[in-house]
């Protein structure tokens, strides 16, 4: 296995540094927590709503779904023609407007 050399490493603190330059910058902006998962109430209810289910729906697409595919075979295309149906009637089964 190789290791991290130097340009990799120092390529990694830079990137930590910016990501918490900018958390620190709009950390002045949020009161809490209440205030960053609504946006400051701006966000309508149904974008709050999807954007977790597409954040998780494209992480399974890019990482695991390949994997799947590759151990399970032709049972993927049933999997995923039954997964809009089942997420329709989880959605009308447990959310609220």
């Amino acid at each position: 296995m190789k290791s991290a050399n130097l340009f990799d490493l120092a390529v990694i603190l830079t990137y930590f540094l910016i990501i918490m330059g900018i958390g620190l910058f709009f950390m002045k902006a949020n009161k809490g927590g209440k205030e960053y998962f609504t946006g400051g109430n701006m966000i309508p209810w149904w974008m709050s709503g999807l954007s977790p289910s597409m954040g998780n729906f494209s992480a399974w697409i890019f990482t695991g779904a390949a994997g799947f595919a590759y151990t399970t075979g032709m049972f993927t295309t049933l999997y995923f023609a039954v997964s809009p149906f089942a997420y329709v009637i989880g959605t009308l089964l447990t959310a609220k407007l």
